[in-house]
């Protein structure tokens, strides 16, 4: 098996000491960016929320120091 591949492999299967997937930069960047606006009609009612964080997006902005955004602009 190529050395790059191995690499790949190994790393989908890492994890950080509490459990969570270990990520590449560029990976990482890119499930941080997947936040979605959802909007809800209800009743007559316009909600918009943002959809719930996963555990690692949880933990990168606790590690950040800053609060999960409420709203996307």
């Amino acid at each position: 098996m190529p050395e790059a591949a191995r690499a790949r492999r190994s790393l989908r299967s890492a994890e950080t000491p509490d459990g969570l997937p270990l990520y590449r930069y560029r990976d990482l960047l890119e499930h941080l960016a997947t936040p979605d606006r959802q909007v809800i009609n209800f009743a007559g009612q316009h909600i918009e929320k943002i959809t719930t964080p996963t555990p690692v997006q949880a933990r990168a902005f606790d590690l950040l120091g800053s609060p999960v955004p409420a709203r996307l602009t």
